[in-house]
């Protein structure tokens, strides 16, 4: 049974042409990309798909309930979402932000267990934070605060992923780790869906993408057959160049 499936899924985008119809089923194991340029409504998406937003037509659908019958407590235990920018008003230390993932899991007043902490320190470890779990997250940067919120989302142990531009802030060893947790995540039956900006992140990593065009375009498929240079400068109205590497995905690089 598909984890995720959307059907003739439409989002409205403000000053926008409307996405046209978009139908796609996400599986365990998967890795999704959503591609597109700014502005273009891949946040919009992705919220949607958490639920969060009211699709103008089509409908949405999580282990084969209609997304909008699920209570919150319950889709928070099979799905998270990462936000692509993360306010924090209120002082917390680097653990009890990562204890958050863990509130669909109790009641109301209750307290994390020792159970909970364990989940949390071992997030923290796999994306680098192992050490800090004491600090104020506002003395973080701006890398030690998206990897905290990947953390957050780890804690959580949803079945499936919606991130919205996870690499962003972060260095190169960065964000070779973060992506090697999501692809063990997504081994151990997780799918993980998520807007990037980076073409070569998404042939490299992804089995999966969704493209989102200017006009209101979409399509989505495997990545090895959607991820040609004429439909990626389509996409991005830019020319582009595909280097061929022998046993290895190709790159694609921008021209003048």
């Amino acid at each position: 049974m598909a984890l995720l499936e959307a059907h003739a899924l439409q989002v409205a985008i403000p000053a926008r042409p409307s996405l046209m119809p978009l139908s796609c089923v996400l599986e365990a194991g998967e890795r999704w990309a959503i591609l597109g340029p700014n502005g273009v409504g891949k946040t919009t998406l992705l919220h949607t798909l958490a639920g969060l937003r009211q699709p103008a037509s089509g409908s949405v659908s999580l282990d084969g309930e209609a997304l909008h019958g699920w209570r919150r407590r319950r889709l928070a235990r099979r799905l998270a979402l990462l936000f692509q920018e993360h306010p924090d008003p209120f002082p917390s230390t680097v653990l009890e932000t990562a204890l958050i993932g863990r509130h669909p899991y109790l009641r109301a007043w209750e307290p994390e267990s020792a159970e909970d902490t364990r989940i949390a320190r071992a997030a923290l470890a796999r994306v680098d934070l192992a050490g800090l779990e004491q600090r104020q997250i506002q003395t973080l940067s701006g890398g030690e605060r998206r990897r905290l919120s990947l953390a957050s989302v780890l804690t959580q142990q949803p079945a499936l992923y919606l991130l919205d531009e996870p690499t962003n802030h972060l260095d190169l060893r960065h964000q070779v780790q973060m992506l090697s947790v999501l692809r063990e995540e997504a081994d151990a039956g997780a799918c993980i869906c998520m807007s990037l900006h980076d073409i070569n992140i998404a042939v490299a990593f992804c089995t999966h993408v969704i493209l989102l065009f200017p006009d209101g375009g979409t399509c989505a498929g495997p990545t090895d057959e959607m991820l040609e240079t004429r439909v990626l400068e389509r996409l991005y109205q830019q020319p582009l160049e595909r280097i061929h590497r022998p046993g290895k995905p190709p790159v694609f690089l921008p021209l003048p």
